[in-house]
């Protein structure tokens, strides 16, 4: 028994996160002990000429800093590993393999920290190329009292006579083989730290197993990213003819609130639906649309819910709006709502569709019908405004009808595409 209470083939306390951000669907953070790594992998600029490139950053390292050696050799033994994982492709895959750029990241180390990288950069490279295979790291030591341990922690690295870094696939096959420290290692030993090894990458697959594999979905789902029943409802007489169970946000009430960071009504529908589809392993779709009028550069347009300040108020809202238009002639108060949709699932392209509705400011609120910036939406060739119209009249009109009526013509073909 150790000092910790462990076995001497037994890991410290095991947890992989598949997207440990709400950005970054790539990345994969690692928690193994103490040890805390981050990997996150993406598809490099065309003109990088290396099929793979890591680069590992060490924000703390058991309270010393690596020297520029040591921190190139473990980058030079990370990109090894991967390369052999890539390497394991068929020839036809391997030559449409992209430039791939792994990040690295140490946030904290207690040993085990160079191949907890490798098992989580592997993990976030397989996100890109998804028939890979897939690899993992573990280090055994030899200890002063000649016994063999898996996963040292740094109290028993400083006992440590002889480790061993090791790469494996799930197979038991070793990938990478690294052997250092103060005394030479028996056959005997060796064969300890490769037993130990496969105990160990085998607890680590299961662990693979259970954080990364998606959860089956029985029939089709798809998730409206809203708490609004009214917008649910919208939707689901489009996809329950389509024989899709609809659900919103309001059946996920663990699912934080996405930021929305987006430059576009379309950037932000569409992380809103990726992050939301890479968290609940399902199919989502997310809207974002707002007001622009021309005479304010487009504004309010991505900031249209909160354009009088952080809270959302309709009232303040369209108070501004007026403050904003008062020198504003009434042939110069054009605008346009403007909705985009963005349909997101796991190991698909995104779908995005859009739709407007033009009309102009109008100088006073008028109807009672809607919400947002409704009653001062005019349209002119129903000389009403939006919050006069009946949910008919304004469905057939608006630009959320004219996005669903363009995702609509879209959906057939990209549903069919996903399909084979």
């Amino acid at each position: 028994m150790r000092y910790d209470g462990r076995y001497s083939n037994q890991l410290r306390p095991l947890k992989i996160t598949s997207q440990p951000f709400i950005y970054g669907k790539n990345a994969v953070m690692i928690d193994l002990g103490q040890t805390k790594v981050v990997a996150y992998a993406q598809i490099a600029p065309e003109s990088q000429k290396q099929t793979l490139k890591v680069n590992l950053t060490v924000h703390h390292f058991s309270g010393k800093q690596l020297a520029e050696a040591e921190n190139f050799e473990k980058e030079q033994f990370i990109t090894r590993a991967l390369t052999k994982m890539l390497n394991s492709l068929p020839s036809r895959e391997k030559e449409q393999v992209p430039n791939i750029l792994v990040d690295c990241v140490v946030l904290q180390a207690d040993g085990n920290t160079v191949t907890t990288l490798i098992t989580a950069a592997s993990l976030a490279v397989k996100k890109i190329v998804k028939n890979a295979e897939q690899i993992v790291g573990i280090t055994g030591c030899l200890l002063i009292d000649g016994s063999v341990v898996l996963d040292p922690d740094a109290h028993e690295k400083k006992e440590a006579v002889a480790t061993a870094n090791l790469v494996l696939n799930e197979a038991g096959d070793f990938f990478e083989l690294q052997i250092f420290g103060q005394e030479a290692v028996s056959g005997s030993e060796l064969n300890g730290l490769l037993a130990y090894g496969q105990v160990g990458a085998a607890d680590i697959f299961a662990e693979i197993k259970q954080a990364m594999i998606p959860v089956q979905q029985e029939g089709k789902t798809i998730v409206i990213a809203t708490k609004n029943p009214g917008k649910a409802k919208e939707f689901a007489t489009i996809f329950k003819p389509m024989g899709f169970t609809v659900k919103t946000l309001l059946d996920f009430p663990e699912v934080p609130e996405i930021p929305e960071t987006g430059q576009t009504f379309q950037e932000n529908a569409t992380i809103k639906a990726e992050s939301l589809a890479e968290t609940l392993q399902q199919m989502v779709l997310a809207d974002d649309s707002g007001l622009m009028v021309a005479a304010l550069d487009n504004l309010p347009g991505i900031f249209s819910a909160r354009f009088s300040g952080p809270e959302k108020n309709d009232a303040r809202n369209n108070a501004k709006l007026l403050a904003e238009l008062a020198i504003v002639p009434k042939e110069a108060r054009q605008a346009q709502f403007f909705c985009a949709l963005a349909v997101a699932a796991p190991e698909r392209e995104t779908l995005i569709a859009t739709g407007s509705w033009s009309g102009m400011i109008a100088n006073v609120p008028q109807g009672e019908n809607g919400f947002g910036y409704d009653s001062l939406f005019y349209v002119p060739e129903l000389e009403k405004t939006a919050a006069q119209l009946t949910a008919a009249e304004k469905n057939k009109l608006s630009h959320r009808g004219n996005a669903i009526k363009n995702l609509q013509q879209k959906w057939p073909d990209w549903w069919k595409e996903g399909q084979q």
